[in-house]
């Protein structure tokens, strides 16, 4: 049986594609689902960690900041 698909101009056997997950950080989970018979992978955002690092230290200066500052 051929199942086979078509997706953002790319040729895929299935048309399995798991969405971003926390199954996804890990190398050998990735092997098991493309065993299991995903075509590709979704991963999560390239800047998804930026934007988190980023925002924790925007926290940090902000609780840190003398009181003057703040007020600006």
């Amino acid at each position: 049986m051929n199942l086979s698909t078509r997706y953002l101009g790319m040729k895929l056997r299935t048309p399995l594609v798991p969405s971003a997950s926390p199954l996804s950080d890990n190398l050998d989970n990735i092997k098991c689902m493309e065993d299991a018979g995903a075509a590709a992978i979704v991963f999560h955002s390239l800047f998804e960690e930026h934007i988190h690092n980023e925002g924790q230290q925007l926290i940090t200066i902000l609780r840190t900041a003398p009181r003057a500052m703040r007020k600006h």
